[in-house]
């Protein structure tokens, strides 16, 4: 009898144990997004002060050529135009050689985001295909 009981008992441990994860799972799953956006709307949501509440759970794809592109202490910094004045600047560890005027293609988080006056600043972004210019 004893041993029924912890077998019964065991079983739902494990069972109870299963639906915890199962809903974790769920939980985690579903709150990632991928965007594709280009520079122009992400510094006018950053403009508008609804980047946050739009991409801050959101990981970014961003397809642009690059109008500036800077190398220093082990990162590099390369920036999109956004219209205007107005730029989207990725910093990335240092990589491929990148240069202006290349068609790449970046992912970042937008949670990272930060402000800048002339547009977004975008830490730990990452090149997914660099394409020839």
């Amino acid at each position: 009898m004893l041993i029924g009981v912890a077998i019964a008992a065991g079983a739902l441990l494990a069972l109870g144990v299963v639906g915890m994860f199962w809903l974790g799972f769920r939980s985690g799953v579903g709150g990632l997004h991928v965007s594709t956006v280009s520079p122009a709307i992400l510094a006018q949501a950053m403009s508008d002060d609804s980047f946050y509440s739009d991409y801050n759970q959101t990981t970014l794809i961003i397809h642009a050529p690059i109008i500036e592109a800077s190398s220093g202490e082990g990162e590099t910094t390369i920036a999109f135009s956004a219209g205007g004045t107005r730029v989207v600047s990725c910093q990335l560890p240092s990589g491929p050689s990148l240069k202006q005027g290349q068609i790449v293609t970046v992912v970042a988080e937008g949670a990272t985001a930060v402000r800048h006056p002339d547009g977004v600043m975008l830490p730990g972004c990452a090149v997914l295909a660099p394409a020839e210019s």
